[in-house]
């Protein structure tokens, strides 16, 4: 086996937490004759029948009795006899050679079938399925080919994803609806598709970006036909991704949903401004990697984007391309979004926190997973929090500094390298004025206008003339006078007194904006660019707002995120078109967008919008009319 991607768990298999842009052998699996990948699992059977999986396992979803992550591949406990795995959201299921099906892991809309909403640490027997012939999971819910030709589904059915006609969850399996002759079945993030005997396809579930393929944006709790393809379909994808079938010629691919990745050519990423609809009084903007939210000048919040992670904390996972309110907060004070997960500050100095919980970031005291805001535990006077990639910190109203989450840089900043479950000081940090963080650093600006940063110095961001990570806070050389501090990934930005910017740390993209792609142990300052009254940073780039009302971003273009019209990276500043009386600009994160406040209230954005994270609805929607 080789695999490539994400790899924060070690679902890769190479006995690394190391993400690979290239195919790198799993060496801790051989004899495999399945698999299936998930988000953050890789599962395999083996020659014997057994079954081994890999990654993360905050569920229980390698299956071996623990929680605990495994970089190399662990056995799969009970399990001699399989066919087949199959790996959905923090959870997997077999199907097994006396054609039952076994799941484990996550169970938290009852999607292992056996009667309960018990997270399941080891394989248990889906209840009623005893002439099971495949077995295919979603994101939360799980359906079966059984009797030769029929489907059951159980587990999530917020949006029709079971097929039974209702939206009811389903802790063991209930039959699809209406009389179909399925040769294979296909579940897929919220939806499910089948292929028919005679070569059609019906699909069911969720259908806002057109992936039931019927011609309409309607959900369906029960089949319909994908019309355009007829009869003529030799193979549906499988994955969680949006569908697509080989034609019987074995040369025609048709797909159709979401246009993310489509391969028609287009990804509709936006290199001129667009404003997001529906927002006209927002007061702060927060970007990640799969979306963005807002804090709106009443003290709700709102996001969009990608949701799998419950990061936009509707209740939901998801995916949003325009607004939709964060449950539960009406009297938040600033925001900050790290990666799939973000935290508000809330009016009397409590803080809220909702995404992803893997390594502690919700600071809760759990890993779970929260698609709506949680209390960050032990914190009551908090003014202003700020995210990282997996951790965040918050500055309190004694100007001191508490953190939590992922420290393997020492980001957490109390002199450790170990992951913290709920809050701790930062040693030896006080008269903090502002924070700003992002990947595993951290930088507070102090009431004497210098500037102490903590966590990874990979690129020497931490600006101490060195390039070694450090777990309590240490002095950026030679800088003084500061009034503001912006981190980004691996480079971090300080805004002078006299309204110029200097800048640190990693350069490839030209994002120290002096005019060269050489990394930088200490301050630089950024050429051509005065008159400065506020910096943001995206993620290999920064922008400045001026005096004049307009900003001026450099660094990484390769979306459109600098908004000058074009996608050529620019190590000095260029000027933003058409954005004028500007007020704000984003806190930037893992984003390839950058948006920016008028004085209108309304949001405008620049770059990526692979997962409608810029908030305009231009992701075309590819229904079957559109093939």
């Amino acid at each position: 086996m080789k695999c490539w991607g994400d790899n924060y768990n070690g679902q890769l298999g190479d006995g690394t937490t190391t993400s690979r842009d290239l195919p790198v052998i799993s060496s801790d699996i051989s004899g495999a004759i399945g698999l299936s990948v998930g988000g953050s699992n890789t599962c395999a059977v083996l020659s014997n029948r057994s079954i081994k999986c890999r990654g993360a396992n905050n569920y229980g979803q390698l299956g071996n009795g623990t929680t605990t992550n495994s970089v190399t591949a662990v056995l799969v406990s009970g399990i001699s006899n399989a066919w087949t795995v199959s790996v959905g959201n923090n959870f997997a299921c077999a199907f097994l050679q006396d054609s039952t099906i076994k799941c484990w892991g996550d169970n938290s809309y009852g999607q292992l079938g056996d009667g309960t909403t018990t997270q399941r640490l080891t394989p248990v027997t889906v209840s009623g399925i005893s002439n099971a012939s495949q077995v295919s999971a979603g994101v939360n819910h799980t359906c079966a080919l059984v009797n030769s030709n029929d489907v059951k589904c159980w587990g999530d059915n917020s949006i029709g994803q079971l097929g039974d006609g209702t939206t009811t969850q389903r802790n063991t399996p209930v039959a699809v609806s209406g009389a179909m002759a399925v040769s294979n079945i296909y579940a897929y993030e919220y939806s499910t598709c089948a292929k028919l005997t005679d070569s059609s396809v019906k699909c069911w579930g969720n259908n806002e970006l057109g992936q039931l393929g019927d011609g309409t944006v309607n959900n369906s709790s029960i089949p319909v036909s994908v019309s355009a393809l007829g009869t003529s379909v030799s193979q549906l994808s499988r994955g969680h991704g949006k569908p697509c079938a080989l034609l019987n010629d074995f040369k025609t691919v048709k797909c159709w949903g979401s246009n993310t990745k489509l391969g028609d050519g287009t990804y509709a990423y936006q290199i001129a401004p667009v404003t997001v609809a529906g927002i006209s009084s927002a007061v702060q903007v927060a970007q990640d990697e799969y979306g963005t939210c807002v804090l709106i000048s009443d003290g709700t919040i709102k996001c969009w984007g990608l949701n799998g992670n419950g990061n936009l904390g509707d209740g939901t996972s998801l995916r949003r391309n325009t607004p939709t309110n964060v449950s539960g907060i009406s009297t938040a004070l600033n925001i900050s979004l790290g990666y799939h997960f973000g935290c508000a500050v809330i009016t009397g100095g409590t803080v809220k926190c909702w995404g992803d919980n893997m390594f502690n970031n919700l600071g809760d005291g759990t890993f779970i997973q929260r698609s709506t805001p949680v209390f960050v535990s032990g914190i009551s006077s908090a003014t202003q929090v700020v995210a990282g990639f997996f951790n965040a910190c918050v500055l309190l109203s004694d100007t001191t500094v508490k953190c939590w989450g992922y420290n393997l840089d020492g980001q957490v900043g109390d002199g450790t390298t170990a992951q913290k479950a709920t809050a701790v000081s930062v040693i030896g940090l006080t008269g903090v004025t502002q924070l700003s963080a992002m990947g595993s650093t951290v930088c507070a600006l102090l009431n004497d206008t210098t500037v102490k940063c903590w966590g990874d110095n990979s690129g020497g961001q931490l600006g101490d003339g060195t390039t070694t990570d450090r777990s309590t806070p240490v002095s950026v050389v030679g800088l003084t006078n500061v009034t503001q501090v912006m981190v980004g990934n691996n480079a971090v930005c300080a805004l002078i007194n006299n309204q110029t910017v200097k800048c640190w740390g990693a350069n490839t993209n030209g994002q120290l904006g002096d005019g060269t792609v050489i990394n930088r142990l200490t301050p630089t300052l950024v050429v051509g660019l005065a008159d400065v009254t506020q910096i943001n940073s995206g993620i290999t780039n920064f922008c400045a707002l001026l005096t004049n009302q307009t900003a001026k971003c450099w660094g990484n273009n390769s979306y459109g995120q600098l908004g000058n019209g074009n996608i050529i990276s620019s190590s000095v500043p260029v000027l933003r078109l058409n954005q004028n009386n500007l007020v704000s600009l984003g806190t930037g994160s893992y984003n390839d967008g950058l948006c920016v406040i008028n004085s209108s209230g309304n949001v405008l954005c620049t770059g990526g919008n692979y997962y409608g994270q810029t908030g305009y609805n231009e992701m075309t929607i590819r229904t079957v009319n559109g093939l």
